[in-house]
Formats: structure tokens, sequence, C-alpha cells
């Protein structure tokens, strides 16, 4: 309120001493015009308040960019050491600052773009070559988060993970019937064998020069082949041993007549 008659007013801004809060000021009373300069004008305890602001970035490093996370605002010139520019992902660095370049492998974010690979990606995988990340940069399939895979190739860049594991899980060659190699990867090995088979039909044995009857009947053929060269025999013995005389017995067993058939002390029966 302005001053009453029993109050002086120092400064003649027509508010006294009791309520002015610089009465050595005319223009500091309750209700003045604020004005950016860092004084209370208007006596309410608050500096510049309600006047426009600019947002200056505190720029440590001095590269010309500061630190979003440290700021100020004022209504009036730009404070010193302060940027207009912010994105200084590290502003104790000068050499890190959004317009730097990225230097491969050095482990920094130079150019303060998580995107930017700090090496050379040349495959597009997501895997650099810093610390031999990427064991083939020329191969997207080739990387340390790739899956290992049986081709000869090692896929996750991890020297000891098995390429092609066999049945047992060791890693190594095994046997497939006299070859050795791989196993597919469905853990079978190659459908190729060096196992050798023999025939087992009988027609497919080789048969006696001599016989001119037919073994395509198996077990039974082979009797007849015995039959017939019981036959010779006979009619070549008929000149000169006639104790040999007589027919092989037909009754038994397809064995017991081969047997007898091919006995050279074959006897006669009456």
């Amino acid at each position: 309120a302005p001053a009453t008659l029993d109050e002086r007013d120092l400064d003649g801004d027509s508010y006294g001493e009791c309520t002015d809060c610089n009465d050595g000021v005319q223009g500091i009373y309750p209700g003045a015009a604020e004005v950016c300069d860092e004084i209370d004008q208007d006596c309410d305890l608050l500096v510049d308040e309600g006047l426009p602001t600019t947002t200056w970035y505190v720029d440590v490093d001095g590269d010309g960019f500061g630190d979003d996370g440290n700021l100020v605002e004022v209504c009036g010139e730009q404070p010193f050491g302060t940027r207009n520019l912010g994105g200084d992902c590290n502003d104790d660095l000068p050499t890190v600052n959004p317009a730097a370049p990225e230097v491969a492998c050095n482990g920094d974010d130079d150019d303060c773009d998580l995107a930017t690979p700090d090496g050379e990606d040349a495959d597009g995988d997501g895997w650099t070559t810093c610390l031999d990340e990427d064991c083939d940069d020329t191969d997207p399939d080739v990387n340390p988060g790739a899956d290992e895979v049986c081709d000869d190739v090692d896929d996750d860049c991890d020297p000891e993970t098995p390429t092609c594991p066999d049945s047992g899980g060791t890693g190594g060659p095994v046997e497939t019937g006299g070859h050795t190699g791989r196993v597919t990867e469905t853990g079978a090995p190659p459908a190729h064998s060096a196992v050798e088979s023999r025939p087992t039909d009988a027609s497919l044995r080789p048969v006696d020069p001599g016989c001119s009857c037919s073994t395509s009947g198996g077990a039974g053929g082979w009797v007849l082949a015995g039959l017939a060269a019981l036959s010779r025999r006979r009619r070549a013995g008929s000149s000169s041993s006639p104790s040999v005389t007589g027919a092989v017995r037909s009754t038994g067993t397809a064995a017991d007549r081969l047997s007898a058939a091919t006995s050279p002390s074959v006897t006669s029966e009456a």
C-alpha cells in the first residue's frame, strides 16, 4: 500500500519504508514491473519471474556442444561457458560430440550416435571387426550371434564349437561301414557304404560247368546236381566194378539223398 503520513518514503515511489523492500531505489516497490536484471523489482522475493527466457547448455570441454543434463535458463544475455547446442554425450572429452567423426574400435561413441558402429561392418550383420568380433565381415551369416550349422564354416566365430558333432557328441569323425567321414546334419552317416554283401539267392551262385541241370530251385537244385553226378559215376564204373549196382534209396530227406549220392562207398540194395 502507498505510504501513510506517519512513514517515510525515501525514494519517492509512493511506498514507504514499511512496505517498500528497497526504499532507496524508486523502481522497486510492490507491484513494480519485473526487469531482467536479477533483482526483485516487485518485492515478491522472486527474481526475473514471468519474463521470456532462453535455454543455454553448459559446455565444460569447450567443443561447441553442451551437456543436455547441465543447462541454464536466463532472460538476458548468454552466460559465459554455455552454448545454444546440446547433445554432447561426454562433456569431458572435446573429441566426443555430435559433429565428431567416429573413430573405429576405440570404445567411444565419438559422434554421440549409438546407431553408428564403432568399427567396420561391411556385411551389415550388426557385428564389427573390432576385437575380432566378426571373423568374416564378408558373410552376414557369420558372426558371434549366428548358430553353428554343419557346413565346415565357423559360423559363430568360436573355434571351440563343433561344426558337425557325431552321434556321441564329440565332434569327431565316425566310421560308416568302411568309410570314415563326418556325419550328416541329421546325425546319420553318409548314404554310401563300402561293406560288401554275398548273394543269398542260390540261383546267383556259380554252377558246376559239368552239370547241365538248373539250380534255380534252391536246395532241390543241388540235390538234382548230386544225383546227376552219381549217374555219371555209375555209368563210368559199371564196366570195371560190377559190385556197384542199384539205385539210391529215394526215402529220407533231401540232405540224406545228397549225402548218399556223393559218397564213394555206395552199395547196391536188393
